[in-house]
């Protein structure tokens, strides 16, 4: 079954901005994640899952490439993005079985201890961990990052 999805994937048309192309290919490997929910687990199992799983990885590498960004570092790029998507679907999919467990609300956090007043201060974000906005500011710092690196 795994080998079937990852037949499906297919990678967003690539542009003459790789930066745009990678983000646009991280969010087609996650769309493909929430697609296929029950996929998620097995795949974070497995470093390699099947044949169907090496057109994802070159359509990643030549858009490092593209870069300049190539052996060690455009693996760990791939790695990171990969690694991104599997963790915030993992989140996306137990915040919604807890959703779907309260009767469809969107659950809410219990308030922290006094202790944890930074915690406190964080709570109304912190019952939107999984949201697409979170997902969206975290993949720009990684492409940042990576970015960064292949000025170097």
């Amino acid at each position: 079954m795994l080998y079937r999805v990852l037949a499906r994937f297919t990678a967003p048309p690539e542009t003459a901005a790789w930066q745009d192309d990678l983000a646009a290919f991280a969010r087609h490997h996650r769309q493909m994640l929430h697609v296929h929910p029950w996929a998620v687990t097995p795949l974070t199992g497995h470093s390699y899952p099947g044949a169907n799983a090496l057109p994802i990885g070159e359509a990643a590498l030549r858009i490092l490439q593209q870069a300049g960004i190539t052996g060690d570092a455009a693996v760990a790029a791939f790695s990171g993005i990969v690694a991104l998507n599997y963790g915030w679907s993992s989140f996306v999919l137990a915040r919604e079985a807890a959703d779907a467990a309260s009767g469809g609300g969107a659950v809410q956090l219990a308030p922290p201890p006094p202790e944890f007043p930074l915690t406190a201060e964080a709570a109304g974000p912190m019952n939107r961990y999984g949201s697409e906005d979170h997902y969206e500011w975290t993949l720009k710092q990684l492409l940042a990052g990576i970015e960064a690196d292949s000025r170097r």
